[in-house]
């Protein structure tokens, strides 16, 4: 029963270590999973000193895995399943946005309240300010955001 344990423990790390390197969580990682249960519940239950054995068992596979990872993220595998960049609040499109405010443009799509316009040629997602603005309408930044520009029909701010 001990070398089915083993074995079985061996599989399911097998198993664990293939679907990390694939991206989803899928039919190999279950396997793994309900593998890695089986072999621990025979341990328990049928080996003598069964806790000890599955208490090494965990940690000769732990450190096996950690190994294989660590060797992983120096190799160029690594950089497939390690995000090197981290993302800021403080990211430069939101700089880029600011250029924008008090410039017209067009609705291209109907702001309800969120759509397309075309600010000084550029394609921009917008936000409207207050009410619908249809299509083909001319429109004005009055702010923006967060991330999102906010505009007004060019006739509201002129009569406002």
């Amino acid at each position: 029963m001990l070398i089915l344990s083993i074995a079985l423990m061996v599989v399911a790390a097998a198993l664990l270590f293939a679907e990390s390197m694939v991206p989803d969580f899928g039919i190999m990682g279950i396997t793994g999973l309900i593998l890695f249960i089986v072999a621990a519940i025979l341990t328990l239950l049928y080996v003598p000193f069964g806790f000890l054995v599955l208490l090494c068992e965990t940690v000769v596979l732990g450190g096996g895995a950690y190994m294989l990872f660590k060797r992983a993220k120096r190799k160029q595998t690594g950089n497939q399943i390690i995000l090197r960049e981290t993302l800021r609040e403080d990211t430069p499109e939101h700089e880029n946005l600011e250029r924008f405010i008090g410039k017209t443009g067009v609705s291209k799509t109907a702001l309800r309240p969120v759509g397309y316009a075309d600010i000084g040629g550029v394609a921009l997602e917008v936000v409207s300010d207050v009410k619908y603005i249809p299509e083909n309408k001319k429109i004005t930044v009055i702010k923006l955001s967060g991330n999102k520009l906010i505009v007004k029909e060019a006739e509201d701010i002129l009569t406002n």
